[in-house]
């Protein structure tokens, strides 16, 4: 059986986190965490400040979309995301993980 980045650091075993199992992190995993993170992070910002907009913009959808929350939910209408309320609860979950400091 073939193991990911997770297993080669112990990490599987750790999921789904908990308020117990982040305080009991050292080391090697946390800074794996924080990666994993950080690159979540860019890459979700990447997403919502290009991407997004692009295909508004390559679909021709009409309307303004100033707010970002317009822009999800037309990608959703138009089935580039499979729901705004997802994307949002990983946003919101993802700002919440940039408030926890590592020991």
């Amino acid at each position: 059986m073939k193991t990911g980045w997770l297993g080669r650091y112990h990490l599987r075993a750790s999921f789904p986190l908990s308020a117990n199992t982040l305080r009991d992190m050292e080391g090697t995993e946390l800074a794996v965490l924080d990666q994993f993170s950080t690159r979540f992070s860019k890459l979700q910002d990447a997403m919502g400040a290009k991407l997004f907009p692009a295909v508004l913009e390559l679909t021709k959808e009409q309307g303004e979309f100033s707010a970002f929350l317009d822009k999800l939910y037309r990608l959703e209408k138009i089935g580039a995301i499979l729901s705004a309320e997802h994307w949002l609860l990983l946003r919101e979950m993802r700002n919440e993980s940039r408030m926890i400091t590592p020991r």
